[in-house]
């Protein structure tokens, strides 16, 4: 295991599962020590990183979302169910359910893939320009 020096004796690596980028971070919680009776402790965190295309603040701002209707569009757009949506926001589906609705009214859509739609949508043509311009001689 590897640590960065200058850094509390912590390290940082990404890796990816699947479509998904995950940070390893370890923490030491006490130094480590030659006495066999005092066992170093080390607390490893993994979190998953949001995509980089979408900017929520961006869209939020676009459409004039609250932040706990951006917060449920970050976790729609992750995927999650309206039940689990829920349970990371701590509270109901009825009230995931009346925070899609308002999304959905403000974006001028009618579905929970038309949502994601307008956020794709904008991030891919900002790509491709990208790529477009990237491979033009001029």
């Amino acid at each position: 295991m590897l640590f960065a020096n200058g850094n509390d004796g912590q390290f940082a690596t990404e890796f990816v599962s699947g479509k998904r980028r995950y940070l390893c971070r370890a923490y030491w919680l006490s130094p480590p020590s030659n006495n066999a009776l005092n066992h170093p402790a080390l607390a490893v965190l993994l979190e998953r990183s949001s995509p980089t295309w979408f900017d929520a603040s961006e869209i939020a701002a676009r459409f004039h979302l609250t932040p706990r209707e951006q917060e449920t569009l970050e976790y729609l757009i992750e995927g999650l169910t309206n039940k689990e949506i829920g349970h990371r926001m701590k509270i109901s589906v009825n009230t995931v359910n009346s925070f899609l609705r308002l999304i959905m009214m403000k974006m001028g859509v009618s579905t929970r893939s038309a949502v994601i739609g307008k956020v794709v949508s904008p991030a891919l043509q900002r790509s491709s320009h990208v790529a477009t311009a990237a491979s033009s001689p001029y």
